[in-house]
């Protein structure tokens, strides 16, 4: 199989990609802290977004809208694919941001965290956004299950740990995702799932 294209743009090594759900563009981001949007066939590219730190995940929404790029300056951003509005940030991870999933419905995002939590967004501003303990140094990796209603982490202790999106046991922090800010910084056990759910 022989190579079908090579994509230059980035000033220094790329550390994640991912193409849309058409295959006809794919994402990429680096040490250069550049997001990325190519039309790979015809070559051509222009800059997303941009963190301050080194992009090393991107997850693209099933809907192709939004791109979800995590990094090591602590957040992850929320971008338009088409460029359009400006992009989102969302704080609270207190480390490097490994991995981020939009949920089936593209409704609300995870991500994890060299801070060892797990944190969900509502991106529809109706519910708090949830936050996950894994007592684990990092969490590397975060997928979502295709009904949306459980999250599988990867650690750095060696564990596969699954979690439900909302309630049963867990530490969870209040965060209102339309100003992307702490609603309180209180950290409370519930046992139910999330208002909105």
């Amino acid at each position: 199989m022989g190579l079908v294209s090579v994509l230059r743009g980035h000033e220094k090594e790329v550390w994640t990609a991912a193409f849309d759900s058409s295959g006809r563009r794919v994402f990429s981001g680096g040490v250069d802290g550049a997001v990325r949007s190519w039309d790979w066939s015809a070559g051509t590219d222009r800059v997303l977004d941009r963190h301050d730190g080194e992009v090393v995940g991107l997850a693209v929404s099933r809907d192709g809208r939004s791109l979800a790029s995590a990094a090591t300056d602590g957040t992850i951003r929320v971008a338009d694919t088409g460029g359009e509005t400006k992009p989102v940030v969302l704080r609270g991870h207190e480390r490097v941001v490994w991995s981020a999933e939009f949920s089936p419905d593209c409704r609300w995002l995870a991500g994890a965290s060299r801070d060892g939590t797990l944190r969900v967004w509502d991106l529809t501003g109706a519910a708090a956004t949830l936050v996950r303990q894994a007592d684990a140094e990092q969490i590397r990796d975060v997928t979502v299950s295709p009904d949306g209603r459980r999250l599988a982490t990867g650690g750095q202790d060696g564990t596969v740990r699954i979690w439900p999106v909302s309630g049963g046991d867990g530490t969870v922090r209040l965060w209102r995702c339309t100003a992307c800010e702490p609603i309180d910084d209180l950290l409370t056990r519930v046992d139910r799932p999330l208002a909105g759910e």
